[in-house]
């Protein structure tokens, strides 16, 4: 048996150094944001106090960028403290899904590591979770376009940078 595992690894050769690091910058960002979400889970949701702070906070930047004329920039920020508002309402379940995700892109980078084309496709659900998770939460028009597609080009250059390491999957 070990036979046959050493000439299939011999057949498609290393493991790409590119994939490598690709998979290490997806274990540090999602495990990064696992960290951080379970610290969330832990503490739980902002008490009304905190949650006023933050709108004072976010409406105090919102009218200095309406005071220089960036009224993008400031329905951006009241944008966000209604999203704070909403997942804040939803603390539990918002968390716990982004946590199940993060899990599924972690899942995802150790499959394509040892070379599996299952791994990159679970990435692929793995980045679609990650960009329509908010919509669950937070109404569409809550939701600052600008954010969307941040999220999508910064998905779409990771799946292509996976993609090229396709040919070693199998």
């Amino acid at each position: 048996m070990e036979h046959f595992e050493n000439e299939f690894e011999q057949e498609r050769g290393p493991r790409p150094g590119f994939l490598t690091t690709l998979c290490v910058l997806t274990f540090i960002s999602t495990g990064l944001s696992l960290i951080s979400n379970l610290f969330s889970l832990i503490s739980g949701p902002m008490n009304d106090d905190q949650l006023k702070d933050v709108q004072v906070a976010m409406m105090e930047v919102s009218g200095q960028m309406q005071n220089a004329n960036m009224t993008s920039f400031a329905e951006f920020y009241e944008k966000l403290f209604r999203i704070q508002e909403a997942t804040n309402a939803n603390h539990y379940a918002f968390v716990l899904s982004t946590m199940v995700i993060l899990g599924i892109g972690i899942f995802a980078a150790i499959k394509m590591l040892k070379g599996s084309k299952f791994g990159f496709h679970l990435y692929i659900i793995y980045n679609l979770l990650s960009v329509v998770q908010l919509y669950f939460f937070v109404s569409a028009s809550t939701i600052p376009t600008i954010l969307v597609v941040t999220n999508i080009v910064f998905a779409l250059l990771f799946i292509f940078l996976y993609s090229r390491n396709l040919k070693w999957m199998r």
